[in-house]
Formats: structure tokens, C-alpha cells, sequence
């Protein structure tokens, strides 16, 4: 097991030939009372938070590196179902996703990151659903963004989705989901708060 610490976290990665776990051991006292960064918009609001977007910069891939916790927002009525459909759709538990450099070896493209989605389980956060990360104009508004996307073998509907990120705080970025049934015309607004345990390191 390789032991990491950061921030006052202590985390466990145990990798075997068919997932990667992730164990948060002890949380860091600021992580614990909540100090984390907020976003300056009303939360609550979907269009509010698809303006956020929009006028958000554009950022880079670096963003993306390490464990990112996710956060439904918009109206109660849209954020109450998500748990369910995540689980109906083959991620039960979801808690966001993660990122790294692809290996010098297996680089395809130079501008791309590799990922997975974090799911609970017994044992920790377990790696669900490969994820590719790219740097490339947003079919939103035609201006750069972080664009996400699941393979094309994946299950419905993860196969024709794409998540679409900017940054709006430090370890804070705005996500827009396109390719969900029923979500708002626009993308499914979400945010990502970069863990402490591996905010500013590169996990392979």
C-alpha cells in the first residue's frame, strides 16, 4: 500500500489488476469544519449557474489533476433524483472522479488527461467508468472548456455523455453535464471541490 499525506489527510491507495481504492483515513481539521471554497452564485439557481459558467475562464487540464468531490445543485427538485438515477444507471454511490497524466508509453495525445469516476464502497472509493479529459472548445458556447467523456462501450447514457468544466474559485470548478435525459436545455450545472488529499499532486 502506498501512503500518502497531505493537508492532514492520511489516504491508502491499494491497486490491484482490477480497481484502484481509495481510503480517506483521518480528514484534515479545515476539511472537517468546512472550509472550503463556495462559489459566488446562487447555487440554487440553474441559470444563475449556467451564467457562472459561461463567464468563468477557460483554465487548463492541470485543473483537473487529482480527486475532485462532487456537489449537485440547482432546485431540490432536480438535485433530490440524482442519487437514484446514478444508481439505476450503474454508479451507485458516486463521489466525483479523478485524474492523472496518461503514462509516457500510452500517450495518444499530448493534450489529454485519463480518468475514472469514484464511487462508495465498503472498502473506500473504487474506480468506476474510465473517463477521458481533453482541452477543447465547448459545443456550449464554442469557447474553451475541460470537456469530459465516457467511452463509447459504456452503458446508457453514459456513452453519449460529456461533462463541460471551468474554474470559478481555487480547487473550485463548475460543471456542465450534456447528454442526461430531462436535464436543463444548457447542461445539469455540478460542482467539483479538488480533495485535499491529492490537491497538487499527479496520482498515477
Amino acid at each position: 500500500m502506498d501512503l500518502q499525506r497531505s493537508a492532514g489527510i492520511a489516504v491508502g491507495v491499494i491497486r490491484s489488476d482490477h480497481l484502484d481504492i481509495v481510503e480517506r483515513v483521518r480528514p484534515s481539521t479545515a476539511w472537517h469544519r468546512g472550509e472550503v471554497p463556495t462559489p459566488d452564485f446562487d447555487v440554487r439557481s440553474v441559470p444563475a449557474a449556467q451564467q457562472a459558467w459561461r463567464e468563468a475562464p477557460s483554465g487548463d487540464l492541470t485543473l483537473l489533476l487529482g480527486d475532485h468531490r462532487a456537489e449537485f445543485i440547482g432546485p431540490w427538485r432536480m438535485r433530490a433524483p440524482r442519487p437514484a438515477f446514478f444508481a439505476a444507471t450503474g454508479m451507485q454511490g458516486w463521489w466525483g472522479k479523478a485524474f492523472h497524466e496518461p503514462h509516457a508509453d500510452h500517450v495518444e495525445r499530448p493534450d489529454e488527461l485519463h480518468g475514472a469516476n469514484l464511487v462508495r464502497r465498503r472498502r473506500g472509493l473504487v474506480r468506476s467508468m474510465e473517463l477521458v479529459a481533453t482541452f477543447e472548445d465547448s459545443e456550449i458556447d464554442d469557447r474553451p472548456a475541460l470537456v469530459v467523456r465516457y467511452r463509447h462501450t459504456d452503458r446508457w447514457p453514459w456513452r453519449g455523455v460529456s461533462d463541460h468544466f471551468r474554474p470559478v474559485g481555487d480547487g473550485l470548478l463548475l460543471g456542465l453535464t450534456l447528454g442526461i435525459p430531462m436535464t436543463p436545455r444548457g447542461g445539469a450545472p455540478f460542482l467539483f471541490h479538488r480533495s485535499p488529499s491529492t490537491a497538487g499532486s499527479h496520482p498515477s
